[in-house]
């Protein structure tokens, strides 16, 4: 993982980027010691310029992520757990692009969509999270995806309707080892 230290101030951990929506989830060091972790989401518009980023929510980890000695702890022998989970209602611009096709938006109130966020911790022999997309409304599924994994914090957001199989993995050259059991989880 190339994580970026807390010492230097607060540090992506994870960005997560589908069609028109972004978020990214930061950690930092607070005044006690402890690590938090903050939110934030943007909305892409048709000629691809973000909106300004909008805080959703934030707290304690739990873990200190900068000591694989303390994640390791907090896995207790898996190879992820989930640390935070929330919903938030997110506009996500679908229903002001008139073009926006079934599969791009769900059919939310003036483009507000009903996201499920999870903040999933991952030890450091997982290089990759595939994610094989089950169902996504009435559209076919998507294509499976590999997440990179950059540091020990992983988001995972599901738009309404989507189920997925997360899978924590190891890199093996040009193919991937999954590592442990997979979730399902759905919105």
């Amino acid at each position: 993982m190339d994580f970026q230290s807390l010492s230097n101030g607060p540090a992506a951990t994870d960005v997560w980027i589908d069609a028109r929506l972004g978020l990214v989830l930061m950690a930092h060091r607070r005044d006690d010691g402890l690590v938090a972790e903050e939110l934030y989401q943007a909305v892409r518009d048709d000629s691809g310029q973000w909106s300004e980023c909008d805080h959703l929510n934030g707290g304690i980890t739990g873990v200190d992520i900068e000591s694989p000695e303390a994640v390791a702890q907090a896995l207790t022998g898996s190879f992820m757990e989930i640390v935070s989970e929330s919903t938030s209602l997110i506009f996500t611009g679908c229903a002001d692009d008139e073009e926006a096709e079934e599969e791009d938006c769900d059919e939310g109130a003036e483009g507000l969509e009903l996201l499920r966020i999870l903040n999933v911790l991952v030890g450091d022999r997982v290089d990759v999270i595939e994610l094989e997309y089950l169902t996504h409304s009435s559209s076919p599924a998507l294509e499976p995806r590999i997440r990179e994994v950059a540091s020990p914090l992983v988001l995972i957001v599901l738009l309404p309707g989507q189920r997925v199989r997360v899978s924590p993995a190891r890199r093996d050259g040009a193919s991937t080892s999954r590592l442990g059991q997979s979730w399902e989880i759905a919105n």
